[in-house]
């Protein structure tokens, strides 16, 4: 089995903001302080040999992925976490583009950690607001100079086409299409991938909406489910 790593301080914080502090499954708002780290493929999934090539192939994941760094981990409320627990979720359209999601914002985290970590001010700043949050005494000033001149990530949303037809619950917005898969996103500021391809696998058992998807939750009714095949 995949030895368990010990997150540092700055590799924790670096995950929580890639998400912008929210939970990668419901992606609701969660504070520093309380957010789980969650790993996406659960480590007893992988505790041989056998396994591990089973679960590479089915995700097609490089061989030699590490399935104890970040590029397997994210953020993730109590709630959540209880949720999926060691569940493992066939792959899906949507599940392999959450994979890919997951993989992407690993780096940002990476380059966030990096940054606090070659910033010795900064990184002794980051435990001086972890422990002041914990005291429940922060201040303003704090909180601005942490988050200052970090790495975001941007992505350049395509116009889409006007004539998309989306079998999704009212109140999403399509931002972007990128051939069958549409991004949305609903005026909270929550987004997802579904997709106008028609297939089966977008269509959630729950709610018999195509969506849209956050991974395995389906955010028109919250529920987390496996896709189809």
């Amino acid at each position: 089995m995949p030895t368990r790593k010990q997150l540092s301080r700055p590799e924790r914080f670096g995950l929580w903001k890639a998400w912008d502090g929210c939970c990668a499954w419901c992606a609701e708002k969660v504070v520093f302080k309380d957010v789980q780290i969650d790993h996406l493929i659960p480590l007893d999934a992988v505790a041989s040999d056998e396994t591990r090539e089973e679960i590479v192939s089915r995700y097609s994941l490089p061989a030699d992925f590490d399935f104890s760094g970040l590029e397997n981990l994210v953020p993730s409320c109590s709630r959540c976490n209880r949720l999926k627990s060691s569940q493992v979720f066939e792959p899906s359209p949507a599940l392999i583009l959450f994979i890919s999601s997951v993989r992407l914002k690993a780096g940002l985290a990476r380059h966030i950690a990096n940054a606090f970590n070659a910033d010795e001010k900064k990184e002794k700043l980051l435990a001086k607001v972890e422990a002041a949050v914990h005291r429940g005494d922060i201040t303003e000033s704090d909180i601005t100079e942490l988050l200052a001149s970090l790495p975001v990530l941007v992505r350049k949303a395509a116009v889409a086409q006007p004539d998309v037809y989306l079998q999704i619950a009212p109140g999403w917005e399509v931002v972007e299409q990128r051939g069958h898969l549409v991004t949305v996103r609903a005026s909270s500021g929550r987004t997802g991938i579904t997709s106008t391809s028609g297939h089966a696998s977008w269509i959630c058992p729950s709610c018999g909406q195509n969506g849209p998807w956050n991974g395995v939750i389906c955010l028109s009714c919250g529920r987390m489910s496996d896709p189809g095949d």
